[in-house]
């Protein structure tokens, strides 16, 4: 083993000025362990406001933000948010407030509200946390007998609900058990991402003269398939008023797809369309377009039938099957 003679080579490094000791006496360490001691405060802050009830909180927001915005609702996916300003918020609330205390009488009542989280359960929830009475939320999912015994246990002396006719879901089931051996690769409500298949029957509720929002992005998605459309609708018996509705709907197709037919039926209303009859018809006794429209109501209580589901088996048989 040798030794190896090693030179330390010559390395100036920069003189720094060695100021720290300095900059650690500069420290004011009693104020930063005050800082950041957790010491429970003694006195209570003057610019807090103390609410008692949500009603106190909710006014005092409508009084101080009345133009912005309060509630935002998106329908759909495609379909721009419509905003609602804490004003008209309380407007509505205290409007409904207002109607069921004096008209429905129900002051310090028990009262279930039961629906899917949208605009309506709001100013239901929040009308009863203002003064009304003593809101029951319930969960719409729950099964039927549990619904019974919540509205036997709550005591409940009126029941607040969002519901939609279901008509469609109806000839929807009729249309499943006609094609019960046949290969349906999907059935339910529309999905984002379009199911793969040969035929599509798509069938909606009409929604202003048309399909819903929902329904019309799903037929736009199709292309170079067979589509059959079903549909229901409050007014019924015309089929040149069919053909019309369908004539809409048909312009959201698109046009490398075969249209093996369309079927329709009548459909029950909401009730609250025979109540704003029933209201304009006050201001119009003699309005006969409005005695119509309430005839056409009642008529369409019992749809769909046992005939509206015959009809859309045998349109299945003929239009699809046979294909």
């Amino acid at each position: 083993m040798s030794i190896i003679d090693f030179k330390m080579p010559k390395i100036k490094f920069k003189k720094m000025k060695m100021d720290v000791v300095e900059e650690l006496q500069n420290i004011d360490y009693e104020k930063i362990q005050k800082k950041n001691s957790k010491q429970k405060r003694t006195t209570p802050y003057e610019d807090v406001t103390h609410y008692k009830t949500v009603k106190e909180f909710f006014l005092r927001a409508v009084e101080k933000y009345p133009n912005e915005d309060c509630i935002l609702e998106k329908p759909d996916h495609k379909t721009p948010y419509k905003t609602t300003t804490y004003k008209e918020f309380k407007e509505d609330v205290f409007g409904l407030g207002t109607a069921l205390i004096n008209i429905l009488n129900l002051k310090d009542k028990r009262v279930i509200i039961v629906g899917e989280t949208q605009y309506g359960w709001y100013v239901s929830y929040m009308a009863m946390l203002c003064g009304v009475g003593i809101a029951v939320p319930t969960d719409r999912e729950l099964p039927e007998n549990e619904l019974e015994n919540i509205v036997r246990r709550s005591r409940a002396s009126a029941i607040i609900y969002s519901s939609k006719p279901g008509n469609t879901k109806i000839i929807a089931e009729a249309i499943k058990e006609q094609l019960q051996n046949e290969n349906v690769v999907y059935f339910g409500n529309a999905t984002e991402e379009l199911p793969k298949a040969d035929i599509y029957i798509i069938g909606s509720w009409t929604d202003k003269g048309n399909a819903t929002g929902e329904i019309i992005e799903t037929l736009k998605k199709i292309k170079n398939k067979k589509i059959a459309y079903f549909g229901t609708a409050g007014f019924g018996e015309s089929e040149d008023y069919y053909n019309k509705l369908f004539e809409r709907v048909r312009t959201n197709i698109d046009t490398s797809n075969e249209i093996l037919g369309y079927f329709y039926c009548q459909g029950k209303m909401p009730i609250q369309v025979r109540k704003r009859y029933e209201q304009m018809i006050l201001q119009n006794p003699e309005d006969a377009r409005l005695k119509a429209f309430i005839e056409n109501f009642d008529k369409a209580l019992s749809h769909p039938n046992d005939e509206d589901i015959n009809n859309v088996k045998k349109w299945v048989q003929s239009k699809i099957l046979i294909k």
